[in-house]
């Protein structure tokens, strides 16, 4: 795949062999990488500072879906809450003083 920015019309376009995607298509893909890539440097800070990081499985929801479905905020909502708890319940457990 390769990327051009078009100076006259300062539109973003891919050119794969199925066709051209404009900025509309492509904007959510970039805002996610940023994201992500954001998201990585923090949780490397964070972990180096003693923080415990929980991953919780989001890849079955896209971030940019405004009409996302009540199953699927509830899914993610299920899966949130059981990583959160099961994490929870593997930490050490310290005595108060």
């Amino acid at each position: 795949m390769t990327c051009r920015v078009s100076g006259s019309t300062s539109s973003l376009t891919t050119r794969r062999s199925s066709g051209n995607y404009g900025l509309r298509t492509l904007a959510p893909r970039i805002i996610d990488l940023l994201l992500a890539s954001n998201e990585s440097s923090h949780v490397a800070l964070d972990t180096k500072n003693g923080a415990t990081i929980v991953h919780v499985l989001t890849g079955f929801a896209s971030s940019f879906d405004r009409n996302m479905s009540a199953a699927t905020r509830q899914k993610l909502y299920a899966v949130g809450y059981t990583t959160t708890a099961t994490a929870l319940a593997a930490l050490p457990t310290v005595a108060s003083a």
